[in-house]
């Protein structure tokens, strides 16, 4: 750790002023408490100010950090003027095709690697014929020769200074697939009616009991989804790929009754606001009145109340399951769905 790390460092802060004991702090973190020398960092600093990097604040050069040597409490960063590395030629060429405004006023950001990266993108771009729609992996692979990099902050990153979205490159996220049951010679386009429930074996005793042309107390969903606890979150747009009309759709959701399974229907509403999604309540009401036995929850699960308050809004208007839920929300408890038994289902589910 030398002088060259302090200007780095100061380089990647938003502002030009610093203060003298958070840099220090800064550095002391870097190199670790044992290996810290305070004379070495006074040095380095002084050492900066001699070449120009950085100047005390006026006005305040005489207020010290009270050590020794000492050192004005307040600076500023130098920023110097950088030449550009990219000839306006090449700006030119692709001015059509990608908006280089970012790098043309951050010369500093002028990289052989950005400028590969963005001759890529170009190439894409420019190349003839329909382009075709893949996967954001897939075209990270083609265009980066990382199939992981446009997932990355880096990656993000460069596509923002260049003002392109994965639609921009015709790649998409595709969600996760998930397991499910589809009714009998239905087609997924068909489908209006969908269950998602949490756990495995509540999602096969669901299964066996409409397999028997039965209902699930009340319910008759045509597409029955595992949901594999939280996961079903980034896979719930699954749906668009086996090309079910989500907006034609209602969407029941069934979780435990702990805080995990309460904070999995927020997440669900939060980030898939355009999906119909609503509470399976005779599920739950169902849940409320079988489950006897309090599991304790692991260690872990959410503890805010606002990342579980869509949840409880919804249940206001039904006195068991919000007995329930706050039973479990209040002592830290699980009643998980397996509560609801096949033999039950069968006698309160077959029509």
């Amino acid at each position: 750790m030398n002088k060259e790390w302090l200007l780095n460092y100061l380089n990647t802060q938003k502002n030009r002023t610093f203060d003298i004991h958070r840099l220090e702090k800064a550095f002391m973190s870097a190199v670790g408490i044992d290996a810290f020398s305070y004379k070495k960092f006074a040095s380095f600093v002084r050492d900066l100010e001699y070449d120009g990097e950085i100047v005390p604040v006026k006005n305040k050069q005489n207020i010290h950090n009270g050590k020794d040597p000492h050192l004005p409490v307040e600076w500023r960063l130098i920023k110097k003027q950088i030449e550009s590395r990219w000839n306006i030629g090449q700006f030119m060429t692709l001015a059509s095709l990608i908006d280089l405004s970012f790098y043309q006023s951050h010369p500093g950001e002028q990289t052989e690697e950005a400028w590969s990266r963005i001759l890529a993108v170009a190439a894409f771009l420019e190349s003839h014929g329909p382009k075709i729609w893949v996967s954001r992996e897939e075209r990270s692979y083609q265009l980066f020769h990382d199939e992981k990099w446009m997932d990355t902050s880096e990656g993000k990153e460069f596509l923002r200074r260049i003002k392109k979205t994965l639609p921009d490159l015709y790649a998409r996220v595709y969600g996760e697939p998930f397991v499910y049951w589809l009714q009998p010679r239905m087609l997924t386009e068909d489908v209006r009616r969908i269950l998602i429930v949490e756990n495995r074996s509540l999602f096969h005793s669901c299964r066996r009991v409409l397999e028997e042309s039965g209902n699930i107390y009340g319910l008759s969903p045509e597409l029955l989804i595992f949901g594999r606890g939280k996961h079903i979150v980034s896979s719930l747009s699954y749906l668009e790929d086996l090309r079910v009309p989500v907006p034609l759709t209602t969407i029941w959701y069934a979780g435990d009754y702990d805080p995990s399974g309460f904070a999995i229907y927020d997440s669900l509403k939060r980030s898939s606001p355009d999906y119909p999604i609503q509470l399976a309540i005779t599920l739950y009401e169902e849940m409320a009145q079988q489950a006897k036995s309090p599991v304790p929850v692991k260690p872990g699960q959410v503890q805010n109340r606002e990342q579980v308050a869509l949840f409880f809004e919804e249940v206001k208007p039904y006195p068991l399951i919000l007995d329930k839920a706050e039973q479990s929300w209040s002592n830290r408890v699980r009643f998980p769905q397996e509560a609801i038994s096949y033999e039950n289902m069968q006698k309160g589910g077959l029509t």
